[in-house]
């Protein structure tokens, strides 16, 4: 072995055995709570399976994918199938998402595995269209050589089915959208794709307000000069796409004026770490079960007797409805309590959940997409939600919002202590004794009221140990993961007075059946 290779691992194994020391934070600097773990288990078995090998082989969080797939998998159904919270409020599944990773992260390659499935489709849609083309050309010949008393109709050009896009500009999608339900747009950057909108109308067009239409299924007509007209009354169209962290600031309009796009976007920004490399190797066999759920929810959704300009409807079963109302409620009291881009995600965030539930609900029963929403198809929704609440909250502060200021000082403090000791113990949970030892300068009476709250605002949650001498008192972080049931059902703290037992007899019973309730 030569000299040189030799003083390369000689300084490799140097670094290994003596890593520079992580500088200590300001007390008063905020802090962004940890990444949660993303359940995989609210996905069906081959979904899951898929992506977990898919996110171990190319070293990412699991959420790289499995959220980007969500997003593809809304596209796919478009505005076939919708779900009906209430009479006048109906949901399409419509997702814009953003993965927040810096560069070298890996996000194009994760964001690719996610779309494997609509590209094998539109692969098997332009080797179909290929030959009714060629099958056209010939027929359009046959035809022309005729006479004209004898030609009758004239061939009909075949059109491709479109099931996603690279690159497209807002009236490509809606002539794309002429003949397909959805349409998913992929970019390996988000940004740049914000900033190509009315470009070639030097700045003066309307993309930007057209997607934020496009978010809300809003229809979109456009009419041309000495053209046709362009009308989609219900268009269905699901973005995904990276972004490094340096540049979420942009996402702002070009005079950096809120106009609520950045709100619409689920940013997910997961804790990535620059990974050594694995010999593990993605299993491409797992691909065939989430390609079959995605080529037979297309093939459900195109057939059966319902006129095309009618769009099949989800609704919830009772017990959905009720925790659907439980979380409702507490999400309009947190949107109550918050300002700025915050204020702006948590009054959407009730129609991303129930987007959410339209989508899990048809991946798991690909056999009946009509199928009644159960109150565990509802908690994961849920589950989703917050999921996404706590990513959003972690994004805020490179936007340029910063936490609120009610959120400071010793609660500060409280939840970076309750985060850093709580992944020292397998439930997260952390002594009152405990807090006010890594706080150091504060007194006990001082605690008490940031304590109250951190449970106030729904940001930490406590319980009373019993000893041999007398309860200790013990407080952990409420995060989408820490939230669910400790009976390790997914259901989620909004359900703990639901009988599941109750639940999954009538999620049984009658699975078709119409379900209207009085609101």
């Amino acid at each position: 072995m030569s000299t040189a290779v030799n003083a390369v691992l000689d300084n490799l194994r140097y670094l290994q055995e003596h890593p520079p020391a992580e500088p200590d934070l300001p007390e008063d600097e905020p802090d962004i709570e940890g990444a949660p773990e993303f359940d995989l288990g609210i996905l069906p078995g081959p979904f899951a399976t898929y992506i977990d090998s898919q996110a171990k082989a190319i070293g990412v969080p699991v959420e790289m994918i499995a959220m980007p797939m969500v997003a593809y998998f809304g596209s796919l159904i478009g505005n076939r199938l919708s779900i009906r919270m209430k009479a006048g409020w109906v949901q399409y599944p419509s997702l814009f998402v953003g993965i927040v990773a810096p560069p070298g992260a890996a996000k194009s390659p994760a964001i690719n595995a996610a779309r494997w499935p609509l590209d094998r489709l539109q692969g098997d849609a332009h080797t179909l269209y290929k030959s009714l083309l060629q099958q056209w050309e010939a027929d359009t010949d046959a035809w022309t050589a005729k006479p004209r008393e004898e030609r009758g109709e004239k061939p009909v050009r075949p059109r491709l089915r479109h099931f996603y896009s690279t690159d497209l500009t807002i009236e490509a999608l809606v002539s794309m959208l002429e003949t397909a339900p959805g349409i998913a747009i992929s970019r390996d950057e988000l940004l740049s794709w914000i900033k190509s909108m009315d470009q070639y109308r030097g700045g003066k067009g309307s993309d930007r307000q057209q997607f934020l239409s496009l978010w809300s299924s809003s229809p979109i007509k456009q009419d041309r000069r000495g053209g046709d007209t362009i009308f989609q009354a219900k268009p269905v169209a699901s973005i995904v796409g990276g972004i490094q962290p340096d540049f979420l600031s942009d996402l702002h309009d070009k005079d950096g004026r809120r106009d609520g796009f950045i709100e619409r976007i689920l940013l997910i920004r997961p804790d990535v770490t620059e990974s050594e490399w694995s010999e593990e190797e993605a299993d491409m066999n797992l691909l065939g079960g989430v390609l079959e759920t995605f080529a037979d929810i297309d093939r459900r959704l195109t057939g059966g007797d319902s006129p095309e300009d009618v769009t099949r409807q989800v609704q919830l079963q009772s017990d959905a409805r009720r925790l659907w109302i439980d979380w409702y409620n507490h999400n309009q009291a947190l949107t109550a309590e918050s300002s700025g881009m915050r204020h702006g995600f948590y009054s959407k965030l009730p129609l991303q959940v129930a987007r959410f539930a339209l989508i899990l609900n048809t991946m798991w029963n690909p056999d009946d997409p009509q199928r009644l929403v159960s109150a565990e198809r509802i908690a994961d929704a849920i589950w989703l939600g917050e999921y996404c609440r706590t990513h959003f909250n972690r994004t805020l502060p490179l936007i340029g919002e910063s936490q609120p200021s009610r959120i400071g000082g010793i609660e500060q403090r409280v939840l970076r202590i309750l985060r850093i000791e709580g992944e020292q113990s397998e439930s997260g949970w952390v002594s009152r004794a405990t807090i006010l030892v890594k706080l150091r300068n504060v007194k006990a009476e001082a605690l008490t009221p940031a304590l109250q709250e951190l449970e106030r605002q729904g940001l930490a949650e406590s319980r009373h140990e019993q000893t041999t001498t007398k309860p200790r008192e013990e407080w952990r972080i409420i995060s989408p993961t820490s939230a669910k049931d400790s009976n390790n059902s997914k259901i989620s703290r909004f359900s703990k007075n639901l009988d599941l037992g109750r639940v999954e007899s009538s999620n049984s019973s009658n699975p078709s059946q119409t379900f209207e309730e009085e609101i």
